[in-house]
C-alpha cells in the first residue's frame, strides 16, 4: 500500500540541527562562559542566514502504470509538505495534480503547482538549480529536500517511483535532480511502497545503488 513505507535518506555533511549544536558547544567553550537561550537563538539565526533552503515536493495519485490503483491522498501529503517547508522558510517547488477536494482545501497552491510529469519536473529542477547556483555565488550554503509521495515499485531489485508519465529510479533521481542542483546537503523523503529499494539492493556481491554511492560521497557528489 503506497504511503505506508516512509524511507528517509540523508546525504551530505550533517543536519542543520547538528550544526546548531556544534555552534552551541563552541559558544560554551572558554573560561566559565554560560550559554544562554539568547546565544543559542542568535547562533541558529546566523546559521539560517548563511543557508539557502529549497524543497522539491512531488505528489502523484495516478501513476503512468494504469495497472496500479489511483491513490487518494498523495496530493494532500504533497500540499502538507509544501506548507511545512514554506513555514520553515524554504523556497518550495511543488509538482502535484490536485483532485477536487484537495484543490478546494489548498486553493492557493493549485495555481502554482507543476504537473507531476517528466517535462514539468525538468522545468522545475532547472529553476531550482539556477536559484541554488545564485545562492552559491553569494557564498551561501545550499540545503535541499526532495520529497516524494505516491507509488513505488521494484524491478530486478531496483526500486523506482512513478510520475504520471514515467518512472524515476535512484540513478535518475541522482542524475536529474540531486547532481543538477549540487546542494551542500541533500535529504530524500520517500513515502511509497518499496522505497527501501531506492537506497539498498539485495543479494551477496551486489553493486551499490546510485543512492548508496551518494550517501558516501562528499557534498552528495562523487
Amino acid at each position: 500500500m503506497a504511503g505506508g513505507d516512509d524511507g528517509r535518506i540523508r546525504t551530505g555533511r550533517g543536519s542543520g540541527l547538528a550544526l546548531v549544536l556544534g555552534l552551541t558547544l563552541a559558544l560554551a567553550a572558554g573560561p566559565v562562559r554560560a550559554v544562554t537561550p539568547t546565544m543559542v537563538r542568535r547562533a541558529a539565526t546566523e546559521l539560517a542566514a548563511e543557508t539557502s533552503r529549497f524543497a522539491l515536493i512531488i505528489g502523484v495519485n495516478r501513476a503512468g502504470d494504469r495497472s496500479l490503483p489511483e491513490l487518494r491522498y498523495a496530493d494532500d501529503d504533497a500540499a502538507r509538505y509544501q506548507g511545512l517547508f514554506r513555514a520553515l522558510g524554504f523556497r518550495t517547488f511543488l509538482l502535484a495534480r490536485f483532485d477536487a477536494n484537495t484543490e478546494r482545501v489548498h486553493r492557493e497552491l493549485a495555481g502554482e503547482a507543476y504537473l507531476p510529469r517528466g517535462q514539468e519536473l525538468t522545468a522545475a529542477v532547472a529553476l531550482l538549480a539556477s536559484a541554488a547556483a545564485r545562492a552559491r555565488e553569494h557564498g551561501r550554503r545550499v540545503l535541499l529536500y526532495v520529497v516524494y509521495a505516491g507509488h513505488g515499485q521494484v524491478e530486478r531489485s531496483e526500486g523506482f517511483v512513478l510520475l504520471e508519465d514515467r518512472r524515476l529510479s535512484g540513478a535518475m533521481l541522482r542524475r536529474e535532480i540531486i547532481e543538477r542542483v549540487g546542494a551542500d546537503e541533500t535529504h530524500l523523503i520517500v513515502d511509497a511502497c518499496n522505497s527501501y529499494y531506492l537506497a539498498y539492493s539485495r543479494g551477496p556481491g551486489r553493486s551499490p545503488t546510485a543512492v548508496e554511492r551518494l550517501r558516501a560521497a562528499p557534498r552528495g557528489l562523487p
